[in-house]
């Protein structure tokens, strides 16, 4: 009696060590499991693999025999095992369409496909997968989703459930859909804001006038919901603008200046355009500046590009003048000493803008006839770019070879030792390589090797 009572003991603990380690998979026909599915209430767990499979003799190994694995199937699933070349493998491999080892199938009762995927994964993703099957089995499995879906649904439920299965590449254009089938109260709301990063990331005109009009209609709102709603779409339509310029298409460059002038009504919707960085981009800036970097980019229409630069240009000298700009840069250079960045500042500002602006410059005298009227054109534009900032070294060094060619060599050798004296003001601060490449190009410029 002791002995057997031992025995029972023993089977026991072994039964509790295999659960402890992972997945318990169930023994019997395959019509059994769908009867116990059906008795239980629960989704079948089918793992197809075949014994030459290394993926799958991975799975076996690394994942099926984790305890929290094995916690979350053992109570959620009834687990089974198909070897795909034997007994009723090779049947049922070719009912479910199974062309992929290891491939994963959560059926119902029924034997319907509820959920599937197939390929190795380690733990964390694993059980990602299972916890969508619930998802799944609320619209009665991934096939009927799927065919909602292609129907043209647009129950924002069933939308954010295809969204959280489908392929990657498809997530972008379903999360659109999803935002444009959102009621107002709920696409205006705060918490949809996190959602722009990924789901404008294609451009859909309807759902950008919606977004925009909404949210333009809003008025004034918390910084904090600008900081995740109103920023992020803003960013987005920067990203629709580098788009347009690089690919050359004018009608989506008007469709998203009409949109930016609906936006721009709100505060801090535009920036000066000598102020423009990478990181706020050209929704920031003016219709005129975006439209010389497009016209710049594709060189479509130079007489356009021309004329816009002449009369930019102009306008631009007149609403930022040189004093008002040095008196900026003085007050920068008295608080070095006192607030962290504020040299990176100094010697950074309009960098991006003068940097562009030459390139402008530069296109444009390429454009136009070699006599001294266009050379003091394009030299009174080039003066006016270096001296916004002599503290930035890119600009000097950019400027300097455009300098020589409209024979402003005395000026271009003259900007040049200002940047280096500038740098002195950094102290041991500025990179001692940036000094250098000053002066190598103050050398050659000075010796006509440029």
């Amino acid at each position: 009696m002791k002995k057997n009572w031992l025995i029972f003991l023993g089977c026991l603990l072994m039964a509790c060590d295999v659960w402890a380690q992972g997945i318990v998979f169930q023994k019997g026909s395959w019509e059994e499991m769908l009867a116990r599915a059906k008795q239980e209430n629960k989704v079948v767990f089918i793992d197809f693999y075949t014994s030459w499979c290394g993926p799958c003799k991975m799975m076996e190994k690394e994942v099926f025999s984790q305890k929290k694995v094995g916690d979350y199937y053992n109570q959620n699933f009834i687990c089974y095992q198909i070897d795909a070349e034997k007994g009723e493998g090779p049947v049922l491999t070719k009912k479910y369409k199974v062309t992929a080892f290891p491939t994963f199938l959560y059926l119902n009762g029924e034997g319907q496909v509820v959920y599937q995927f197939s390929g190795a994964r380690d733990c964390k993703a694993f059980l990602v997968e299972a916890e969508r099957v619930s998802l799944c089995a609320r619209y009665d499995g991934w096939e009927k989703i799927q065919a909602a879906y292609r129907s043209g649904s647009t129950d924002p439920e069933l939308l954010m459930v295809y969204y959280e299965l489908c392929p990657s590449d498809e997530k972008a254009e379903v999360l659109n859909r999803y935002l444009m089938a959102l009621p107002d109260e709920r696409l205006f709301a705060q918490e949809t804001g996190k959602l722009f990063e990924e789901g404008l990331a294609v451009y859909n005109y309807a759902l950008m006038k919606r977004l925009v009009e909404g949210r333009v209609k809003m008025g004034e709102q918390s910084p904090e919901f600008d900081f995740v709603y109103t920023f992020p779409l803003q960013f987005r339509m920067t990203e629709f603008f580098n788009q347009a310029v690089k690919n050359g298409e004018p009608e989506f460059l008007e469709e998203l200046f009409f949109l930016k002038r609906i936006f721009s009504v709100l505060p801090h919707s535009v920036d000066n355009d000598i102020d423009v960085m990478e990181g706020r981009g050209l929704y920031f800036v003016s219709e005129d500046w975006i439209n010389l970097r497009y016209l710049y980019q594709n060189k479509n229409n130079d007489e356009r590009f021309k004329t816009l630069l002449e009369t930019y240009l102009l306008v631009l000298k007149q609403e930022n003048p040189l004093d008002t700009l040095a008196a900026q840069t003085k007050q920068l250079e008295q608080l070095i000493e006192f607030i962290p960045f504020a040299d990176k500042t100094l010697a950074e500002r309009y960098s991006l803008f003068g940097s562009t602006m030459i390139d402008f410059i530069d296109y444009y005298w390429r454009l136009i006839p070699s006599d001294k009227k266009y050379r003091e054109q394009c030299f009174s534009w080039l003066n006016y770019i270096c001296q916004m900032n002599p503290y930035n070294p890119q600009v000097a060094l950019k400027a300097a070879r455009l300098l020589v060619r409209v024979n402003h060599k005395k000026e271009a050798i003259a900007f040049l030792e200002t940047a280096i004296a500038k740098q002195k003001v950094f102290e041991k601060k500025k990179p001692l390589r940036i000094v250098r490449e000053l002066e190598n190009m103050l050398r050659d410029v000075r010796n006509d090797k440029i």
